[in-house]
């Protein structure tokens, strides 16, 4: 009886390693291969739109102020003709009380002078 023995083993083994990023909303990314761990701190592209945002909003700064300033030039200068126009009727109401023939200043002369004294005052009130 005799014989020999004989045997044989084979082993296949397959290592995957998977090396993605994977990041958190906080901003902060972990990968890994084998033993060894990567932390990286991302933005997520924050800083650029944050820069692209301020860009955006200044330009839209320098239009709106232009748009205001103009608006504000158009009011001043009607507030200066109003108030050129009441100083005109009130130049206009003291010589008409001041030639009088009796000397006195009539009732209708009086209540013209009054608006007329009512609007400088409100127009500079403003």
């Amino acid at each position: 009886m005799g014989g020999s023995k004989s045997s044989s083993s084979s082993s296949n083994q397959t290592i995957n390693t998977d090396k993605r990023l994977v990041v958190d909303g906080g901003g902060v990314g972990v990968s890994s291969d084998s033993s060894t761990v990567n932390v990286t701190q991302t933005d997520l592209g924050a800083i650029g739109r944050a820069f692209d945002f301020a860009t955006t909003s200044g330009a839209n700064v320098v239009t709106t102020l232009d748009k205001v300033l103009g608006i504000a030039d158009t009011v001043l200068k009607g507030s200066l003709a109003s108030v050129q126009s009441t100083n005109s009727v009130v130049s206009q109401a003291y010589e008409t009380a001041k030639n009088t023939t009796s000397g006195a200043i009539d009732q209708k002369t009086m209540i013209v002078m009054a608006i007329a004294g009512a609007v400088v005052f409100v127009a500079r009130g403003k």
